[in-house]
């Protein structure tokens, strides 16, 4: 490999600033010159600056059980998607619970959950830098 990853090892484009997979910035420089003194020694003094490009959010291929959602949501902000799947699901069970004892709030609850995860499923796109997982026999 001519240029892989810093973090996961995928190759990236020695333009790119960011994996396209794992959206770990590299430590690529761009230099540019500034002319900071005119009357002495540091007439052009060269300075680097890192390459920025925001990372994409992205919906899983691999780590996934229904739409990629909470998979994605782990990979972009660098957690554990069980953690996530598992916080949830611990708010859909509350706003259940709410829902038994009568009040409006439980049910407000779980509308709002799947209300996000539907949007989130339609609004972005599978990560095309991922094959998607074969289940074994």
């Amino acid at each position: 490999m001519e240029n892989p990853c810093v973090k996961c090892g995928l190759e990236v484009d020695p333009q790119d600033s960011f994996c396209p997979n794992c959206g770990f910035q590299q430590d690529r420089l761009e230099k540019r010159e500034d002319s900071r003194d005119k009357s002495g020694d540091l007439d052009r003094v060269t300075i680097a600056t890192p390459l920025t490009r925001p990372r994409k959010f992205y919906r899983s291929r691999e780590d996934r059980k229904i739409a990629g959602v909470c998979g994605g949501l782990g990979e972009y902000f660098n957690v554990d998607p069980s953690l996530i799947r598992i916080g949830s699901l611990v708010l859909l069970i509350s706003g259940g619970i709410f829902v038994l004892f009568g009040s409006g709030m439980g049910f407000f609850l779980n509308f709002t959950l799947s209300l996000l995860y539907f949007s989130f499923t339609l609004a972005f796109e599978e990560n095309p830098h991922q094959r998607p997982k074969v289940k074994g026999n």
